[in-house]
């Protein structure tokens, strides 16, 4: 194998993985939403013009920063449907090196929420500012 085509399978891997992330996270949210009541069936369409494609969805979901400790990414997501922004869900995904963990927190009122964020982080040890940092993305989700 020669070395310009080893250095572009390295420069591919990062992309790869996150279109596949990105599939991932499609799928949930989806998933997720086809379980709610009075919330339209999401769905997504993909057109391709020549080379070029286009995304249309009638669900949206915006990524936080992401945040990394002792070989974990944390990212977190709030996401809902495009036709009704009253409610909003939280997503937090978390890639370790050999597992891959997704929850959505969808608690009645933000105290539970905030409570249930903080249970599921505790093993993480992070930083009182990087919790700090996910209680203020998760109540972008109640408020």
């Amino acid at each position: 194998m020669n070395l310009k085509l080893i250095l572009i399978l390295l420069a591919a891997t990062p992309l790869i993985s996150f279109a596949q992330k990105k599939e991932n996270i499609d799928s949930l949210v989806i998933q997720f939403l086809r379980q709610q009541p009075n919330t339209p069936s999401p769905f997504i369409e993909i057109t391709k013009k020549g080379k070029r494609g286009t995304v249309s969805r009638n669900y949206f979901y915006n990524a936080g920063d992401t945040i990394t400790k002792d070989g974990l990414l944390i990212t977190e997501y709030v996401f809902g449907s495009a036709e009704s922004h009253a409610t909003k869900y939280f997503l937090l995904c978390v890639d370790a090196p050999h597992q891959n963990a997704h929850h959505i927190i969808d608690d009645q009122t933000v105290e539970q929420a905030i409570k249930h964020l903080l249970q599921l982080t505790e093993g993480f040890k992070l930083s009182d500012a990087q919790k700090a940092y996910l209680i203020n993305q998760l109540t972008l989700a109640y408020y």
